[in-house]
């Protein structure tokens, strides 16, 4: 495969290289599946085929193009759809360079024309580097769990939530390669505080303010948390994947002051809005697991149960 060179292209003349190629290669049919996010994982994927250093990472929903995401971005809010998008056919210097990037998109097309749980499970189990496969198949769970239990809020449905601390467990474990001690004290933080709103649902039900609380509740995760849990810093390459690490650096210490000053306004509307459960409840909870609960797993607990009851001391 041609080894491409950072004055071969800029990242954006790349990109459109790699949209003339899909346009070629893709019938007006298979083009429907080419949203922002699949053309932009499109030319990250292109890029490892042709070892153009384009800037990319692993980011929350697997490879990401910040340069190539913001050009295919600027381009559908023009055109709307990719079966929309311009001839690109002048980005082609000569026949042979036009032929390698559209051999390069073809090899990828069969996985690009899949359903989008297909799409995902390529993307996150076949294509993810081993050390985040676990990530993106335990976070994957965790964050579609919260929101089925939004959904089912939503619709009064009933909930069965006995999976909701292994899902827990799975996902904490699957960060092992995490080392900001920041963004893991915020998720702990978050997920206690998740065990307390499922088991007040567990003993008493829902609430008609629960739906609002809980939506809030994913967005901040979504928003702030969930990108600085993300491999993207530590997998960045490319071109300017130092200029993008310090950037994105910069965003989730910003992000994580956002996400720890809306958590506790949260904590405190839940507590006022009595969907917690209470001390009693949690004390019955302990006692039922703490055999199977490891100590770290309990002091965490505990120390949530600590400012819910108001700093006051309490045994297990």
């Amino acid at each position: 495969m041609l080894d491409l060179k950072e004055e071969d292209f800029t990242e954006i003349e790349f990109t459109h290289a790699v949209l003339a190629a899909a346009s070629d290669v893709f019938t007006a049919q298979e083009k429907k599946y080419l949203g922002q996010t699949r053309l932009m994982k499109l030319v990250a994927f292109t890029a490892d085929l042709l070892e153009f250093p384009l800037t990319r990472g692993w980011y929350r929903y697997g490879y990401f193009a910040p340069t190539s995401n913001q050009c295919i971005s600027d381009f559908l809010n023009y055109y709307q759809t990719f079966e929309r998008f311009p001839d690109l056919q002048n980005t082609w210097r000569d026949d042979s360079m036009r032929n390698v990037f559209r051999d390069a998109v073809k090899s990828l097309k069969q996985y690009f024309i899949l359903n989008n749980n297909d799409f995902d499970t390529w993307v996150h189990e076949e294509m993810a580097p081993p050390l985040y496969k676990a990530y993106y198949r335990y976070e994957t769970l965790f964050y579609n769990t919260l929101i089925h239990i939004r959904k089912a809020i939503s619709s009064k449905q009933p909930l069965e939530l006995s999976d909701f601390n292994s899902v827990v467990t799975d996902f904490e474990h699957s960060l092992e390669y995490v080392e900001d001690p920041k963004a893991l004290e915020l998720l702990f933080d978050y997920v206690d505080f998740w065990e307390l709103l499922v088991l007040r649902i567990q003993k008493r039900g829902v609430t008609s303010k629960m739906e609002p609380f809980v939506t809030s509740l994913i967005r901040i995760y979504h928003e702030f948390l969930r990108p600085a849990l993300s491999p993207y810093e530590k997998t960045l390459h490319g071109m300017n994947a130092e200029q993008e690490r310090e950037a994105f650096k910069r965003k989730m210490k910003a992000d994580l002051r956002q996400f720890e000053d809306e958590m506790k306004f949260l904590e405190d509307m839940a507590r006022s809005s009595s969907l917690l459960a209470t001390p009693d409840e949690i004390r019955e909870e302990l006692g039922q697991r703490t055999a199977d609960w490891g100590e770290n797993k309990r002091k965490n607990f505990r120390k949530i149960l600590t400012e819910y009851m108001g700093g006051s001391s309490w045994q297990t």
